[in-house]
């Protein structure tokens, strides 16, 4: 297939990054509802594409998440400032647990990883660090969800 038999349409571009970055900020949203409903309207060879999309949509409003939590933590007072400044140095000290728990919750989802960009702005563990292993896990996440969707819908892949 050709470059464009590979690309999902523009509005599905769109429609895939704007709902993904809607998803990462408001947690009623459901991103993998999304990833259902387009696996099962989007043809099988466009999908890692509108995937990749979605990743970046939905990492892009973790990403403002982070950078959110991260100003509102410099803003606060010197006392409190110095509170989280503890909580950094101890994280300082762990650097091996970081991104291993920022990839599990990224890919499983657990904790809920509305509370995970937020924290990791607090804890100022690194944006691009952050940006690149949770579009990673969300990756991995989204591509399981649309190939196990597309297993379900195609009722012929299983059912011949």
């Amino acid at each position: 297939p050709g470059p464009a038999e590979l690309l999902p349409s523009a509005t599905t571009m769109v429609a895939s990054f704007g709902y993904g970055f809607v998803s990462a900020v408001i947690p009623v949203i459901n991103a993998e509802l999304y990833i259902v409903a387009a696996a099962a309207v989007v043809p099988r060879q466009q999908q890692p594409a509108m995937v990749s999309i979605f990743t970046f949509g939905t990492m892009g409003g973790k990403l403002a998440l982070y950078l959110v939590a991260e100003r509102l933590v410099r803003s606060r007072p010197a006392a409190s400032q110095a509170q989280v400044d503890v909580w950094v140095d101890r994280l300082n000290r762990r650097q091996g647990y970081v991104w291993p728990v920022v990839f599990a919750c990224t890919l499983f989802g657990f904790p809920p990883l509305y509370a995970v960009p937020l924290a990791a702005g607090v804890l100022r563990i690194g944006v691009v660090g952050f940006f690149l292993v949770g579009c990673i896990g969300r990756f991995m996440r989204f591509s399981a969800i649309t190939w196990a969707a597309g297993s379900w819908g195609g009722w012929g892949a299983l059912w011949p």
